[in-house]
């Protein structure tokens, strides 16, 4: 079970009734990570043609904003699986948007990881204006690809960060794994 609304924590239990802390979630540099509206999932590393590498990462999903890449690792001394980070930064996970607390699901029939974000709306200031603020996404397949410069990325529509294609101007925006 992962929870946060403060630091992101993994608890297990044997029987879903008695809880015991697993984890306090870090980042690659042992710092907590502070979200809320968790998610966490494994998906499978493909290459640019969506061909499998063989390879799984995890991903922390916090609040649909940002997400972390990371590897789940078995502790003995827990007796459980412990999360572990790969990234110094997080990236964001549905670009500049009013995208917030995915929900993702994993049984689609096609074996896709398929995500559902609530969509806020600023259009008014005062909230007292209308009598709803947002609506559900498009669901969305989420997939990642793995360049050969390491770089992973959603994989429908063009490769672009900030409009230009993945290079030297774009670095700091993205992720890499180590």
């Amino acid at each position: 079970l992962i929870v946060a609304g403060g630091y992101a924590r993994l608890y297990v239990s044997e029987n879903l009734v008695d809880w015991e802390l697993a984890q306090d979630l870090t980042w690659r540099d042992g710092s907590l990570i502070n979200s809320e509206c968790p998610d966490m999932y494994p998906l499978e590393v493909l290459d640019k043609d969506g061909n499998s590498l063989g390879e799984t990462k995890w991903i922390y999903n916090a609040s649909s904003e940002w997400y972390i890449l990371g590897d789940m690792v078995w502790n003995d001394e827990v007796g459980a699986y412990n999360y572990t980070a790969e990234m110094k930064l997080s990236s964001q996970m549905a670009g500049e948007s009013n995208a917030y607390a995915a929900q993702t699901y994993y049984n689609d029939p096609n074996g896709r990881r398929i995500t559902v974000h609530w969509i806020r709306d600023y259009s008014t200031t005062n909230g007292l204006q209308k009598r709803w603020n947002g609506a559900q996404s498009l669901p969305l397949e989420t997939t990642l690809i793995k360049l050969i410069n390491g770089l992973l990325t959603p994989t429908e529509g063009s490769i672009t960060v900030n409009g230009h294609a993945p290079g030297v101007e774009t670095k700091k925006v993205i992720s890499y794994l180590p």
